[in-house]
């Protein structure tokens, strides 16, 4: 646990303290090195573990780290009651006020650590650092550096102290030995290096450098807070009246906003040389707000001298371009602003003042017809027909067809077909827009063969062209509205009835190959979900030999499978799996066919496949399990079972799955089954199998835990807490479980917790406060930051009137599951009611 915490890994250290926690005896045998240490006699057989209090130490530092800034004073606090002359607790507790805002508390705890700490030791430095830190916190740098310089000499080159040494330095004017540090760390901190040595040439009013090292320091370090803050801090120096002037253009002001930019044009003041295109840019764009366009344009053409090809500029001259109705001049200008700088405001503006220029009334008309306002649509689409004004002529075809699609849709067919008639094209798009048109007449006159044919001529010049899908679509359902009718059925499981519609359907003359097709597919299906396979399995086959696809391949591999004939399934399941490679379910289908041919390495190659698709299966999960079973290699088998078991445990628990949890190596997977149903909610079935556990295996602690569990949900508190106590006497202890509780109003929500725990909500519900507060104490003794304990205790604390201590273990509950229901509805039940009148 100090190893990995040592390495920053925090949450794996968590870990092993609380297993330590958790695990150790109160006592122990001391060992060689501690009875030289602690001058403890040889005779001593027992002794206070104190493997106990360095995990429990581990967890306070591991509390803090993590930011669960309660948690770790409450461990600190209980090492201090431990032993009245042990420092190190006092060292903790300094930070933990510390990072609460308790600067007296903090104070305290670090004098008295550094009073009871060795002289001649190497640890006095931690409380210097813990002081620097404090006084840092409390905006007072200059007291704060002569603690830091202590710690530096009982720790060189302490990074983190070197660092609060040199901001320390800076803010008390000392930018000499700051920018010597920050000199020192440029090697191990290269951000803060720059950000510090930018700071104190901003201090020296060395602008030039200190924005290009505040630049630095956000190249290595992106969104870095001291680096960001100093820019402002540069800004307001620098850039001010620059700021000020582009804050009077976009409130509106353009003559004030001309008069700045002019200024500043003349007497540029400390703004960078870089700087002047932007000003000549913030003139530009004034003068033209004045509707003065040719010295705008002046300005902009200057400023593309100082910046050639600025995107800024361009856009500025694309608008001028836009106010003397030179389309193609203003688009290629936005165009090429654009392609400078991708999303630029100024050239997507210019796109959207062009669109309205030149489409305006275009764009409104076709509003009206969405909006199913089809009579003032006709109207619109004829006003521009009659003065297109700065539409381009390429749009008029289109126009044509708004006034042919409007009057279709008032049921006018012949109008419609006068407008799509009239429609000229001079491009595929407007070919398409007539033939889709006409085709959509053909089909109200009844004519789907001429339908079809215009729509099919409509996508071949034009793939994918929007009325001409709609017209398939259409088509097939006029055509053939009983095919929907039978999909329909199907869809419901209704394969009885969708069987013999499919085949009236498949049997229609005249309907194109596509339905015909279509139909025996469906036909095929409900066949074999209908309960006859052969029948399916047939039908599939003629189908393949018209042609092959994935799925007609599929149905006849099922359909074979369901006849026992697996390896010839299997050939069909693997050409459907070619086809789509991926497809989970084709890979799954293949894999249980080669498992019944026995062919169990051929299995396991699909049901990887298949898992490679969709990981989170719990079918393809159980699948994999029984293909390790056939290759016997049972530790696979059973990881593979239990993930399948915790997603969904019904689909593994079958006949074969519990005879095979009757054996020797899988005897185990029958825990992980009972405890599935836990997850899923489905107690009594967990109470059974957790039952016929306990009865196998009388020391198994997490079946008693399980048992306990299960009648504790089903309200058998009683019985509950016999289980729950054999659970914590048990030879093999029981295990910490994650559990998922309901909240009605909030769903379900993962919570760990252990037998302990279960009995004080077990004495909770039987209205036994005192009782229940023990039992949750006991679990959190051993495990501080189970919150289903925490909850617990804090709703006990809360019945007896005690607010103020159920709502501080509400808000340590919340530092480690922030959005645990029960923890946020305890804090609304004990807020102060000052703070609930003020909310």
């Amino acid at each position: 646990g100090w190893s990995l915490w040592g390495q920053g890994r925090y949450d794996e250290a968590l870990v092993r303290f609380k297993s330590v926690l958790r695990e150790a005896p109160a006592q122990r045998r001391p060992t060689t090195d501690e009875m030289i240490t602690f001058n403890i006699a040889s005779d001593v057989t027992a002794m206070n573990n104190p493997d106990l209090a360095s995990a429990r130490k581990g967890l306070g530092w591991t509390y803090f780290k993590k930011g669960w800034i309660r948690l770790a004073g409450a461990q600190f606090t209980s090492l201090n009651t431990l032993s009245s002359t042990w420092d190190e607790p006092l060292l903790g507790l300094g930070f933990v006020y510390l990072a609460q805002g308790k600067f007296n508390e903090s104070e305290a705890a670090f004098r008295e650590y550094l009073a009871k700490t060795p002289s001649g030791t190497n640890k006095p430095h931690e409380g210097a650092r813990g002081l620097g830190d404090l006084f840092v916190a409390k905006g007072e740098p200059a007291k704060a550096i002569p603690h830091l310089l202590t710690a530096l000499k009982g720790k060189p080159g302490w990074l983190e102290v070197q660092s609060l040494l040199a901001w320390s330095y800076l803010q008390t004017g000392d930018s000499a030995k700051a920018a010597e540090i920050f000199s020192q760390l440029k090697t191990a901190r290269p951000a803060e290096a720059e950000a510090g040595l930018a700071w104190v040439a901003l201090k020296r009013d060395r602008l030039d450098e200190a924005e290009a090292g505040f630049g630095r320091a956000l190249v290595a370090l992106p969104g870095y807070g001291r680096a960001l803050e100093g820019i402002r801090e540069l800004r307001g120096k620098r850039y001010k009246a620059f700021d000020e002037a582009w804050a009077l253009y976009y409130g509106g002001k353009n003559s004030e906003a001309a008069a700045a930019f002019e200024r500043l044009r003349k007497e540029p003041g400390r703004l960078p040389d870089t700087m002047k295109s932007l000003v000549l840019n913030g003139l530009g764009w004034s003068r033209l707000g004045l509707g003065e366009v040719e010295e705008a344009e002046k300005i902009f053409q200057e400023s593309l001298r100082q910046l050639p090809n600025g995107a800024e500029a361009t856009a500025g001259l694309g608008f001028i371009a836009l106010r003397r109705k030179e389309w193609e001049t203003a688009e290629k200008a936005f165009v090429q602003a654009n392609g400078t700088i991708p999303g630029l405001a100024a050239a997507n503006n210019g796109f959207a003042a062009l669109r309205a220029a030149r489409f305006g009334p275009h764009d409104q008309a076709w509003e009206l017809f969405y909006l199913g306002k089809h009579e003032q649509a006709i109207k619109a689409f004829e006003a521009l027909l009659a003065s297109p004004g700065e539409l381009p002529a390429t749009a008029l075809p289109f126009v044509r067809g708004g006034i042919g699609w409007s009057q279709l849709a008032l049921g006018k067919v012949d109008r419609a077909e006068e407008a799509f008639m009239q429609i000229r094209p001079a491009s595929k798009m407007e070919e398409a827009e007539a033939k889709a048109g006409i085709g959509w007449i053909a089909l109200r006159r009844n004519q789907p063969e001429q339908a079809q044919k215009l729509f099919t001529e409509a996508l071949t010049g034009a793939p994918g062209y929007a009325a001409a899908l709609r017209g398939f679509a259409e088509l097939r359902r006029v055509r053939a509205p009983e095919l929907d009718v039978a999909w329909g059925a199907y869809n419901q499981g209704k394969f009885g009835d969708a069987t013999p519609m499919f085949k009236k359907v498949s049997e229609t003359a005249g309907l194109p190959a596509e339905y015909v097709r279509e139909a025996r597919r469906g036909h095929a299906w409900s066949l074999y979900y209908g309960g006859t396979p052969q029948n399916a399995a047939d039908e599939f086959e003629q189908l393949v030999k018209a042609g092959e696809d994935a799925d007609v391949l599929y149905g006849r591999g099922l359909a074979l499978a369901g006849l026992g004939q697996h390896g010839a399934a299997a050939t069909a399941l693997g050409r459907a799996a070619a086809l789509v490679p991926g497809s989970a379910d084709y890979q799954l289908a293949r894999g249980r066919a080669l498992l019944q041919s026995d062919d169990a390495k051929g299995a396991l190659a699909a049901f990887t496949a298949a898992y490679q698709i969709a990981p989170a299966s719990a079918e393809i999960n159980r699948s994999l399990g029984w293909a390790y079973v056939k290759l016997n290699r049972p530790a696979e088998a059973k990881a593979a079972f239990r993930y399948a078991l915790t997603l969904i445990p019904g689909y593994s628990d079958d006949k074969p799955f519990r005879e095979l949890t009757g054996s020797k190596d899988y005897r185990d997977l029958r825990g992980d089954l009972a405890w599935g149903y836990v997850r899923w909610q489905a107690f009594e079935p967990a109470r059974k199998l957790f039952e016929d556990l306990t009865k196998d295996e009388a020391a198994d602690g997490n079946a008693w835990f399980g048992h306990g569990y299960a009648l504790y949900k089903l309200g058998k508190a009683s019985e509950a807490e016999a289980s729950l106590n054999r659970a914590l006497k048990a030879k093999r202890p029981a295990e910490h479980r994650t559990v998922w509780v309901v909240f009605p109003d909030a769903g379900s929500y993962p919570i760990l917790t252990d037998a302990q725990s279960v009995l004080g909500w077990v004495a909770l519900v039987a209205d036994k406060c005192e009782q229940a507060v023990q039992r949750f104490d006991a679990s959190l003794d051993r495990d501080p930051d189970l919150v289903a304990s925490m909850v617990g205790k804090a709703f006990c604390l809360g019945k007896k009137g005690e607010q103020t201590a159920a709502r501080e273990l509400y808000l340590t509950a919340q530092e480690v599951y922030p959005a645990y229901p029960a923890v946020l509805a305890g804090l609304r039940a004990t807020e102060p009611k000052k703070t609930a009148e003020m909310r």
